[in-house]
C-alpha cells in the first residue's frame, strides 16, 4: 500500500533523518516524479519542507516550523552527498565552532571539491568556495551532530584558509582577531606535518608574518622554518592592494601595504 508523502517524512524523522531526495522518494513510494513535486510543494507552503536545491528536500520539525527553516548545517553533510562533491565547512564557519569567531559569518561557508552555485535563500544562505588541491583527509576532521556528522577543517586547515580566502574571511584585520582566538588550538606538531603538504607559498608568507605580528612565536617559527627552506618571491600582504616596494618584511618577503588591528 502506497503511503502518502507527508506520512513518509514523519517515517523519516522517527528513522532520525531530516532530508530526502526526491528520487529516494520516487523509489521508496513507487510514486512518480509529478505526484512527489506537488506533494511536496504543498508541504513547502505550510513550512514542513524546505527545498534548499532542486531535488534536495529538508523536513522541518515541528518545533522549526514558525521559521520554516533548520539550520543548514545539519544537513549540508547529506546536502554535499546529493552534489557529488567532497566538502568541509571551513573559513569563519570552522572557527564558530570553534570558539574563535569574532563574528558569526553570514552564511554557512564551504569548501568544495566542485563549483558550485550558491544558495541564497531564507534560512539557507551557503557559501561554496572551490579547492583546486583538496586536502587530505587527515586535516578534515568529522564532528558529531544531533542527527549525523559533518565534515569540519582541523584548526590548522582553517588557518591557512583565512589567509588564502581572504574576502571570505573579513579581510585581514578579521583574521588576525580569528587568529588569535584560534592559536590555543593549532598544535605544533600538526601545523609542521600540514605546512610540508601545503602548495600555496603566498598564503603561508602571509600567515607566518600575522603570527609574527600577533607574537605567536611558537607557529610563526614554524612558518619562518618553512619560509628558510623553500625559494619564496615577495608579496603583498593584502592581495590586490597597492603596495611600496620599500616596504618589504624579511624573511617574510611581505609588503606591508596596510597596517593590522585587532578587535582584541
Amino acid at each position: 500500500m502506497k503511503i502518502s508523502l507527508s506520512k513518509y517524512i514523519i517515517a523519516l524523522q522517527q528513522l532520525g533523518r531530516l532530508s530526502f531526495t526526491q528520487k529516494e522518494a520516487c523509489d521508496e513510494l513507487g510514486l512518480s516524479v509529478d505526484y512527489i513535486k506537488v506533494s511536496a510543494n504543498r508541504l513547502i507552503v505550510h513550512k514542513k519542507l524546505f527545498m534548499p536545491k532542486r531535488g534536495f528536500y529538508v523536513i522541518i520539525p515541528v518545533t522549526d516550523q514558525v521559521h520554516g527553516f533548520i539550520d543548514p548545517f545539519y544537513y549540508i553533510d547529506n546536502l554535499m552527498r546529493f552534489l557529488n562533491s567532497n566538502y568541509y565547512v571551513g573559513l569563519l564557519s570552522a572557527a564558530q565552532r570553534y570558539g574563535a569567531a569574532h563574528q558569526q559569518p553570514q552564511a554557512l561557508q564551504i569548501i568544495s571539491e566542485k563549483q558550485i552555485y550558491p544558495i541564497i535563500k531564507p534560512g539557507a544562505h551557503i557559501r561554496f568556495y572551490k579547492k583546486l588541491h583538496f586536502p587530505e583527509a587527515k586535516y578534515i576532521q568529522s564532528l558529531k551532530t544531533d542527527i549525523g556528522y559533518v565534515n569540519i577543517s582541523t584548526p590548522e586547515l582553517t588557518a591557512y584558509d583565512l589567509i588564502r580566502y581572504p574576502h571570505a574571511s573579513g579581510q585581514i584585520h578579521n583574521i588576525a582577531t580569528v587568529l588569535i582566538e584560534l592559536e590555543e588550538l593549532i598544535k605544533v606538531s600538526h601545523f609542521k606535518k600540514f605546512l610540508q603538504d601545503a602548495n600555496d607559498h603566498s598564503s603561508i608568507q602571509r600567515l607566518g608574518y600575522l603570527f609574527e605580528f600577533l607574537r605567536i612565536e611558537r607557529l610563526s617559527k614554524v612558518c619562518k622554518d618553512w619560509i628558510i627552506s623553500h625559494e619564496s618571491r615577495p608579496v603583498p600582504l593584502v592581495p590586490n592592494n597597492a603596495y611600496d616596494p620599500s616596504h618589504l618584511v624579511y624573511p617574510w618577503k611581505i609588503y606591508v601595504n596596510e597596517e593590522v588591528e585587532t578587535d582584541l
